[in-house]
């Protein structure tokens, strides 16, 4: 007879110990597949969620401002701009404008607008996901080059404006007078300007907020120009400030020349975790106490606390099984075969090989044991879906109420390139528990691997004595 044969006949004649076998077997496998499922879980959720950090970082000075500093230069900042982590870049340049005529949107001084040159016709806070084009384009590389008078629109100002693509803009550029005393809301007053410079821009294209939400202070009442326009601009103002009396618009602090402004600069990468090695790389790019900051983890921190604490507790469980398993199934087994001395004994007085009862042994724990791993790989879904849910949504309530998102430290023009508020239901989403061929298989391989150990062991111990100990 063989052995196959042999240990399906033990099994049947069995069936009470074959089926606490295949009990035991099925609730450790349960439990053994809730920590592998729970670990790898959150291993992607984190993943997932790093992947929402946005991959953007800026140029910001750490030095004293009155130590004689001086800022990074255009080729400078090009050089960084090519290193290979860098999907792409721009350095941007703000400058202001007026229209009596342009409605606003919750604007802090009504008629004021912020214009933002650019230097790449894409947009960078387009291409890094900030914004979103609705309408039209954006720039020509030619547009950029000839400093051409064309403009990408906020949404919420063509919305309350009627403009579309194509409308035209009437802006003026007013260089101010600095020592005027009277009501700043009087800007129009003559005596109040230096000198003023009409320009009528064409709308190319329009954007939104991918929120749509309506705030000052996210961006959404920039106008975007070419940066050659917006130097020119500044520079209007400035030698007009500087011409009517130098001494005391320096002194005032604000003589500042065009070729000395400070550049705004956003730099897209590819990937989230390329900032420490981006950081580094530009460090020998930059003049003294300048360096690069970008969003990292620590956004998400309450989040991913919640995230390290469950991963332990799921490595926890993973380790506790196994133990666990290889105990209790050593000492079960080991109980089993007690029972059936007497027949290996008699195995062996009829003269069968040690190997070949020691092959019956395995094949019948092992017969059993796949029955059982089938089994726990749902009952262990369920169970890892239910308990990872619960241990991480009492500690996100935990975190997400007691600390903010953490954003201290990052430049104000990084503002509007950190998440929101992360909900509940929104961090909830990044955990999936549900199998895949990698866990299962991961699963299937360490609970063959625990079987074997913990068969083997006791299968050992008792192969050790002779066949009179067995039978006496």
């Amino acid at each position: 007879m063989n052995t196959f044969k042999r240990a399906t006949i033990s099994i049947k004649r069995q069936p009470v110990k074959s089926f606490s076998l295949l009990l035991i077997i099925t609730l450790l496998g349960g439990f053994l597949l809730s920590g592998i499922s729970m670990s790898k879980a959150i291993v992607i959720a984190q993943e997932h969620l790093l992947m929402q950090i946005p991959a953007v970082a800026t140029l910001s000075y750490r030095g004293n401002l009155h130590s004689g500093w001086r800022q990074p230069t255009k080729d400078q900042i090009n050089a960084i701009g090519n290193l290979p982590y860098v999907r792409s870049y721009d350095f941007t340049l703000r400058t202001f404008f007026y229209s009596q005529e342009l409605s606003w949107i919750n604007s802090m001084d009504p008629g004021h607008f912020t214009a933002m040159g650019v230097n790449n016709k894409a947009i960078t806070e387009i291409e890094s996901g900030s914004i979103s084009l609705t309408e039209g384009r954006t720039f020509a590389q030619e547009e950029i080059n000839d400093n051409a008078l064309v403009m990408v629109i906020p949404k919420s100002i063509a919305m309350v404006n009627n403009l579309v693509v194509g409308s035209s803009i009437e802006i003026a550029n007013i260089a101010h007078d600095y020592r005027w005393h009277g009501d700043w809301s009087d800007r129009f007053n003559d005596d109040f300007i230096l000198s003023m410079q009409m320009l009528e821009f064409e709308v190319i294209g329009i954007f939104g907020s991918l929120d749509d939400d309506e705030n000052y202070f996210n961006g959404l009442t920039v106008f975007y120009i070419p940066f050659g326009v917006a130097e020119s601009m500044l520079d209007f103002e400035n030698r007009a400030m500087i011409e009517a009396d130098e001494e005391v618009f320096v002194a005032m602090g604000q003589g500042i020349l065009q070729e000395e402004a400070i550049l705004e600069t956003l730099f897209v990468l590819d990937n989230p975790r390329d900032l420490e090695s981006f950081t580094n790389a530009s460090l020998p790019l930059l003049p003294e106490d300048w360096i690069l900051t970008g969003l990292d983890e620590s956004i998400f921190q309450p989040i991913i606390n919640s995230m390290d604490l469950v991963l332990e507790l799921a490595t926890s469980i993973q380790l506790g099984a196994i133990i666990a398993f290889i105990l209790i199934l050593t000492i079960t087994l080991l109980l089993f075969l007690r029972d059936r001395r007497h027949e290996i004994g008699i195995y062996m007085a009829l003269g069968d090989k040690k190997l070949i009862i020691m092959l019956q042994i395995l094949t019948e724990v092992f017969a059993i044991a796949k029955v059982g791993i089938v089994l726990a790989i749902f009952i262990g879904t369920a169970a890892s879906a239910l308990v990872s849910n619960y241990l991480f949504e009492n500690h996100l309530v935990e975190q997400l109420t007691a600390v903010p998102i953490e954003i201290g430290g990052i430049p104000w023009e990084l503002f509007h390139h950190v998440p929101n508020q992360m909900t509940i239901d929104e961090a909830l989403s990044l955990l999936d528990v549900s199998l895949d061929m990698g866990t299962v298989l991961t699963f299937a391989f360490t609970g063959i691997v625990v079987v074997m150990a913990s068969t083997i062991i006791p299968t050992w111990y008792v192969m050790k004595l002779k066949p009179t100990e067995l039978l006496s």
